[in-house]
């Protein structure tokens, strides 16, 4: 006769140590899925404690720099391609008329051309100094935030009156006037909103709201097609009323 299994022991029969293990991961599993924290409420901008749009340019102007030892010689070398294309095309349009000269003015316009591309690494001369950089849209639109959070749910109105609606189930959706795909992701510590525009730029933004409830905070990421890493930059808000 075969021996049978032992039966599996009663709940209440296990040792102190592993009840309290239990315990513990019972805690955790609620605490993954709690709600966060409510949002809702009027903001007002924390000027003293938030990046400015001039503060996010220069931001910006850093990394540009910082990212450009690796990709100022290919733009180098693509200048002076181009230049020497063009010089190329300009003698064939007046070999007719110049006859030997035309190759004179061809050689001529090649060497400039690679001069004028190395000119800047030679005088030392910072070719990112007038560089134009794209911000986020609504940094011009955000110095006051009326948000109503619901279960799985936040919506932003904008000081512009614009409305950003976002489900908070990590699913992409189209937003701000079709410009943007918004996801929206909820922890047990705040919200996570990404925005995807069209042109490929990038804004993730943590919102946090302090423990008594007086302080919005929302850590940003900029992402720019032109850029190889983001810029991170902060807006502060203060509960009005």
């Amino acid at each position: 006769m075969c021996p049978t299994a032992p039966s599996p022991l009663p709940a209440w029969s296990l040792r102190p140590g592993l009840r309290l293990l239990l315990a513990c991961a019972c805690v955790v599993t609620f605490n993954a899925w709690a709600a966060p924290p409510d949002m809702s409420g009027a903001w007002r901008l924390d000027d003293q404690h938030s990046d400015s749009a001039d503060a996010l340019t220069a931001m910006l102007h850093a990394e540009a720099r910082r990212e450009q030892p690796a990709v100022l010689p290919a733009a180098a070398a693509t200048a002076a391609q181009s230049g020497s294309t063009g010089a190329a095309g300009h003698t064939g349009r007046h070999a007719g008329g110049m006859g030997g000269g035309g190759m004179a003015g061809h050689r001529g316009g090649h060497h400039g051309s690679r001069d004028n591309a190395a000119k800047s690494a030679d005088t030392g001369e910072d070719p990112l100094a007038q560089a134009q950089f794209a911000l986020p849209p609504l940094l011009q639109t955000d110095s006051v935030l009326l948000v109503q959070q619901q279960a799985g749910s936040v919506q932003i109105q904008l000081d512009n009156g614009e409305r950003l609606e976002v489900r908070l189930d990590g699913q992409s959706r189209q937003s701000l006037n079709g410009e943007a795909m918004v996801q929206g992701q909820a922890y047990a510590n705040g919200v996570r909103i990404t925005i995807h525009f069209t042109d490929g730029r990038l804004l993730q933004q943590d919102w946090v709201r302090s423990a008594d409830g007086h302080e919005l905070t929302i850590q940003n990421l900029w992402k720019l097609p032109t850029l190889q890493k983001p810029v991170q930059f902060r807006r502060s808000y203060l509960a009005v009323g």
